[in-house]
């Protein structure tokens, strides 16, 4: 590859990146709030492969932790069945 090459290739990624600027602050914004599922499709959009698939491997862990994590009920769903309990007891 002839270095002039490699450099317009370097400018044009900068260009991009640079045009794009808004779209990438609100994919690094969706990712840092854990909404990697939005990220990896602005990733995509973006032509980010890697970072795409970076996210997709997130969204997919998050689901999983989502499955496997018991469900905790609400402080006053807590106090609820509390009560509903000490009534039945006695």
């Amino acid at each position: 590859m002839a270095p002039e090459h490699a450099l317009t290739q370097k400018l044009v990624t900068k260009l991009r990146r640079w045009r794009n600027r808004h779209t990438y602050a609100r994919m690094f914004r969706l990712a840092a709030a854990g909404n990697y599922f939005q990220a990896a499709c602005l990733a995509w959009s973006l032509g980010e492969h890697d970072l795409q698939r970076q996210y997709e491997t997130l969204h997919r862990i998050q689901q999983a932790v989502a499955r496997c994590t018991p469900i905790t009920p609400s402080p006053a769903t807590r106090r609820a069945f509390l009560y509903d309990a000490r009534d039945r007891r006695n």
